[in-house]
Parts: structure tokens; sequence; C-alpha cells
């Protein structure tokens, strides 16, 4: 039974990839598109969702880089450029330039490094699930990360395996980078919370989120749970197909644990997965400094 579940959540995922990587020809004229864009010639598509397109481009000094192409609002790349111009972290895509267009014709656009590598979604649809010591180095990545973006006040709001790419380094080294801060937001320096959340990605969103409710840096930890829980046992530790019955499960907190599905998953995480899964955010680590000194200790 449980050989078939992951077989079948491999398949959704294979699925889920092949709707939104681009694999198919792009329809689009690119020297048509070249000429809103500046100087940048457009080398390929790097891949498609429901705001944007990101291109692989040169621009004149012949320097290569990924452009994110907005279809029509301009508030998430003008969000992304604002919340991490100023983040500098090997584990989080350096953001180089944000071009509001004011100009008929010209298109706007965030510039941002070109990574070479893959996905945690496309390697966790490869896979199924990760070792122990891969899940325990990109763990730490994601925490460092993370910690830079929450010491600037930061929040990502929308953590998931898509949104963290793994790149290519020297002697099979890779390094893990954050993607994708579209939808973060920016704690209140005296609160230290925020109004209005958004909505993220039901399937690694926190309660709070869900319901619309104040939210703090502990949205971010919440996901981390999520995520470490799919790279361990190859599922989500969600079941249900709409975003409502998702929100009962999780303001039930997981049916199962990643042990029960893979018995020699460590004590020490299983528990760190329970604790990070807790619908009240009271109940979870405070904060992503505390939650890496927990990940370090039981490592």
């Amino acid at each position: 039974m449980r050989d078939r579940i992951l077989q079948a959540a491999r398949h959704w995922r294979r699925q889920r990839l092949s709707r939104t990587a681009g694999d198919s020809p792009p329809t689009e004229d690119w020297s048509e598109i070249e000429k809103s864009l500046g100087d940048h010639r457009i080398v390929g598509e790097l891949g498609r969702g429901g705001t944007a397109v990101v291109y692989q481009v040169v621009d004149a000094h012949g320097g290569v880089f990924a452009l994110k192409v907005p279809f029509e609002t301009e508030l998430e790349i003008q969000r992304e450029w604002e919340n991490t111009r100023a983040l500098r972290s090997p584990h989080i895509v350096r953001c180089h330039e944000c071009y509001l267009s004011k100009k008929d014709g010209q298109r706007s656009y965030l510039k941002l490094e070109c990574l070479e590598g893959e996905t945690l979604e496309a390697r966790l649809s490869d896979r199924g699930r990760l070792d122990m010591s891969e899940i325990h180095t990109l763990v730490e990545q994601v925490l460092k990360g993370l910690q830079v973006a929450h010491d600037r006040g930061v929040i990502h709001c929308d953590l998931k395996p898509a949104n963290l790419f793994l790149c290519k380094g020297k002697r099979r080294r890779e390094t893990l980078k954050i993607t994708d801060f579209g939808l973060s937001r920016t704690l209140d320096p005296v609160a230290s919370e925020n109004s209005g959340s958004p909505m993220g990605t039901a399937a690694y969103a926190a309660p709070e989120q869900m319901e619309g409710a104040r939210f703090d840096g502990r949205v971010d930890l919440y996901a981390v749970g999520v995520l470490l829980f799919e790279m361990a046992t190859g599922l989500l530790p969600w079941h249900a197909l709409d975003n409502t019955a998702v929100l009962r499960q999780k303001l039930r907190g997981p049916a199962k644990a990643p042990q029960d599905y893979r018995p020699d998953f460590p004590d020490s995480w299983n528990a760190l997965v329970l604790a990070l899964l807790r619908p009240n955010s009271e109940e979870r680590p405070d904060n992503v400094g505390i939650l890496r000194d927990l990940w370090r200790s039981n490592g």
C-alpha cells in the first residue's frame, strides 16, 4: 500500500511539473519580445507560472541573467525587488535590477542571477524521497537563507519545493537557494507581525495564512515542517482535494507522523516536524534562530 501511495505521489508531481516547467516549444516570437526588454537578448525560456514568465537572457555586457517578466500586474516583481535587494546570502537568489516600464512598447522586468541545476520539486518528482544526509544538508541551507531574510524583517510566505533551487557546484557540491519572493511580506518592527496575509500555496501555508489572520515569521517555519515531511516520505501531510478540507486537516494536525511512513526517520526529527506543524503558531519554535539550534543539536 505504501508503495502505491508513493507511486501515485510521484505521478501527481510529474503531472504538475509538466504543466509548469515550460517543456513545450514557446509560441511567442522572441525577436518581438526582445524589442520590449531593452538591451537583453533572449536565449531561452526557463519557466512560467500564473503571473510571469522567466527568460534566460544575455545583456549588453555579455552577462547571463534570468529575466522575470510579469504578464499584467507589476506588484509581485516590485515587492520582490523591495524586499530582497538588500539580502545577501549564498542561499537566497540575487536580485540585480527592477525595471518598471513607463513607456509604450516596453515591458517591466526583474533581473535575477541565472541558476543552473534543478528545483527541489523536480528532485522529489524523480526520487520520491531523499536520504537522511541530503535532508540534513538541504534543511540547514534553507534555514541559513531564512535567517538572513528574517533578520532583515522579510517573511517569504511561499516556501515550497518549486521555490527552492539546487544549484550545481564544484565536486558535486550543491548550494540551495530560496527563490521567488513575490508573495513576501515585511514584519512590523514593533508588533513583529503582519496582516493581510498572502495565501501562498495551500499545501505549505500555515493555518493563519489560509485564514487571513495576523502572522509572523513562524509561517515560514511551518512550511519548513511540511518540506521536511515531504523530503522524508515523498508525501505531503495532507490528503484533501480542496483548500477548505486542507485547512480542516491542518487545524487538527497531521494524521500521521513521518515515522509512520519511514520507520528509520530519526526520533528527534520526527518530533521536530510535529512541533513545526502545530496549528497554533504559539506552540511552534519561536523563530528561525531557535529552529537552527534545534536542527544542529539533533543532526
